[in-house]
């Protein structure tokens, strides 16, 4: 199995709208030999492209377009990093809802580690006073797209918050379950998250203590979640069969809409 980095493209304004055209096919069947095996033999390679067209009026407002192809609502599909963008959104909103005076997204945290193999977290040499903290996790998110700065924030908001966040918001085809990029995690302990105290100096302002999530993933009956002819295991050894993609993270939100290989 395949998947190319298609297109990431950010729609940050709710005037964007979506449109089923044959634009796509059109500009796909024309520069075809230019684009590789893929345009070539769509359904081997099993591509799925949306198209963001932004214009902007005389005030420099803009309007999104999105035209798709070979998308649709039960087409399995990873958006790898961009969900990152609702962690980020979702820590610093369950960070507010807190309302704790002299609590904000600067207040370091420490991250414990209970349950194997959680690891602990106590300094960050990559912020500006060694700490880390969810405004410097969010910051790294959208900077550098860094891995672990999503599993700590993973761990912060917990797997059960997290999609029934995003499902309250109306993102119902999404099911975030597990830490990115961590073979060492599997789908029993990533319903497991750290404990996490945010504090400053000798002054503890917020303690969560290790979480466990009941959350039952919602059946979105996607087709052909099992994918390809063999995968690496946990130990890179190569392993016949097709990859089951069951458990792996679906997010259909308006931010998500990278196409990617895991």
């Amino acid at each position: 199995m395949r998947f190319l980095y298609l297109h990431l493209i950010l729609l940050l304004s709710l005037s964007a709208t979506g449109q089923e055209t044959d634009f796509l096919s059109q500009l796909i069947n024309q520069h075809k030999a230019n684009l590789g095996d893929w345009a070539a033999d769509p359904a081997k390679y099993d591509i799925q492209v949306i198209y963001t067209q932004i214009d902007r009026d005389a005030n420099n407002y803009p309007t999104f377009t999105s035209y798709r192809w070979g998308v649709g609502p039960k087409r399995y599909f990873y958006p790898a990093s961009t969900v990152k963008m609702p962690a980020a959104f979702l820590a610093l909103e369950k960070l507010n809802d807190l309302r704790i005076r002299g609590l904000d997204k600067f207040t370091p945290m420490r991250i414990g580690a209970v349950t194997p193999p959680q690891t602990p977290v106590v300094t960050d040499t990559t912020s500006a006073n060694d700490l880390p903290s969810l405004a410097h996790y969010a910051k790294k998110i959208f900077v550098v797209s860094d891995n672990d700065a999503f599993n700590r924030l993973y761990e912060w908001l917990g797997q059960a918050y997290f999609n029934e966040k995003l499902w309250e918001k109306g993102y119902r085809d999404t099911r975030i379950l597990r830490r990115l990029a961590n073979p060492a995690f599997d789908d029993e302990t990533n319903r497991y998250t750290n404990p996490i105290t945010l504090y400053r100096y000798d002054t503890v302002f917020y303690y969560q203590g290790e979480v466990y999530s009941n959350l039952m993933p919602p059946n979105l009956g996607l087709s052909a979640e099992q994918r390809g002819i063999a995968y690496l295991d946990n130990q890179d050894k190569r392993v016949e069969g097709a990859f089951d993609f069951g458990n792996k993270i679906i997010c259909r939100c308006k931010t998500c809409t990278i196409f990617s290989k895991q």
